[in-house]
């Protein structure tokens, strides 16, 4: 099998067929670049005619993240995630009359569970970094230097060769105001920099990938309905069989939805800090919900000393990592 035939064009021509065809912001990264370090090998796997990689923005409406209803934030991440795929979609046939073959990535589902590629999952958050788009804040969010985290990040794997390509930042956006420390209900991100990503995943995602075993567990174990009520009463049934028929109830988006960070918005916060701290307590640390956790974890000991929020134990079976 012969490699495709690689194209050159400028930099400018391909980011204007970007910003024309929907992304809001985009982004240019040589396959080669040192700074990639494993991820320049992985997309070489992936499509060993890579030559560039595309990185590019999609923006999410900042009021529905910050609405108490958790329905219209998850419902404005599905809209922005079908606008990203249908932005990969339309360039997917523009580059292919300049000649151009590509690659698109999902933004994060459907994910390959199996290990049997031996392939991992490319990180939008490394690429978008080298690619200017923006650089990982205190809460490992990437934060765009206008619109801060109310993003959604693509990336499309290209044949063509540019005469040149983007830099990362030399500024971070994120000012270490810790807002997200205070919003977050499990006590993934900690005040000194250190994340727990099992204990965001467990309760964020409880109705995608990672809780679906525990669903599974308790319909096959649970002998009749007042066990299975047990661990998931009607309501959490109900999201559980939306969240299947019309994309995940996500459980938590606060550090997305507090952080200031970028042009748009920091000013809301550095003209009243302590108003706009108060705030996002009223509005997010004190908002009743159930929170996720595993026995004996961070979260669990974050949950008990917050009254608003109630406890909810996941099964043993509400594994991030399923191997065969």
């Amino acid at each position: 099998m012969t490699a495709v035939e690689r194209v050159k064009i400028s930099y400018s021509e391909l980011q204007e067929l970007f910003l024309r065809e929907g992304a809001d912001d985009v982004g240019f990264v040589e396959v080669d670049r040192a700074e990639l370090g494993d991820q320049g090998n992985l997309i070489k796997k992936i499509y060993p005619d890579t030559q560039t990689i595309a990185s590019f923005v999609v923006t999410l409406n900042r009021p529905n993240l910050m609405t108490p209803l958790r329905n219209l934030t998850s419902f404005e991440s599905h809209q922005s995630s079908d606008d990203l795929d249908v932005i990969q979609g339309r360039l997917i046939r523009v580059l292919r009359d300049r000649g151009i073959s590509a690659v698109r990535l999902p933004k994060a589902f459907p994910m390959d569970f199996t290990g049997m590629s031996g392939l991992s999952f490319v990180s939008h958050k490394i690429v978008a970094e080298q690619a200017g788009m923006g650089l990982m804040g205190h809460s490992r969010m990437l934060l765009h230097p206008r619109w801060g985290s109310a993003i959604f990040l693509g990336s499309m794997l290209l044949n063509c060769t540019l005469d040149k390509y983007d830099q990362v930042l030399t500024e971070n956006p994120c000012i270490k105001c810790k807002v997200c420390v205070v919003a977050c209900p499990t006590g993934a991100i900690g005040k000194n920099g250190e994340f727990d990503h099992g204990v965001c995943r467990t309760h964020n995602y409880r109705e995608a990938s990672p809780g679906f075993l525990d669903l599974v567990d308790a319909l096959v174990s649970s002998p009749d309905m007042k066990e299975f009520g047990q661990r998931f009463n009607g309501a959490e049934t109900l999201s559980w069989g939306q969240s299947l028929l019309f994309g995940t109830s996500y459980k938590c988006n606060n550090c997305q939805a507090v952080c200031p960070a970028g042009t748009e918005t920091i000013a809301q916060y550095q003209t009243a800090p302590k108003k706009y701290v108060k705030y996002i307590k009223d509005l997010f640390v004190k908002r009743p919900e159930y929170v996720y956790v595993t026995p004996g974890s961070n979260a669990e000991e974050a949950v008990l000393k917050n009254p608003a929020k109630k406890l909810r134990y996941v099964g043993k079976t509400n594994d991030h990592s399923v191997k065969n």
